[in-house]
């Protein structure tokens, strides 16, 4: 069964590992990567590796762009904790997410519009 691994600096690593998930722990963006070039090269069934956003930012565009468009594993960026409206970032992040897994663009209503 495909599992889910995050890479996560060492302070945000115990609440994903309390939450179940595997969790890899990378210090610095040069490390995350060199983590995703690992999980890639060994087929272990998993499916999805969540990075978290502050290493995610860190990355070159080019690195960002390669794992954006990997499709084993599905590499997916955690929202940076610094961001000061998450509800924002979460919408158009759900939105590339979507279009990424179904190669279909979703447009979402603001909520208490009709259309």
């Amino acid at each position: 069964m495909p599992e889910l691994v995050v890479i996560a600096p060492d302070r945000a690593a115990v609440g994903h590992r309390l939450a179940g998930a595997r969790t890899l722990v990378a210090g610095t963006p040069p490390d995350a990567a060199a983590l995703l070039e690992e999980l890639a090269g060994t087929d272990h069934g998993r499916g999805v590796v969540a990075v978290d956003g502050s290493l995610w930012d860190g990355l070159d565009e080019r690195t960002r762009s390669r794992w954006e468009s990997c499709t084993a594993p599905v590499v997916v960026p955690l929202p940076a904790d610094t961001e000061t409206d998450p509800s924002a970032g979460r919408r158009s992040a759900l939105q590339a997410l979507l279009a990424r897994a179904v190669g279909y663009e979703f447009t979402f209503t603001p909520e208490g519009e009709s259309r």
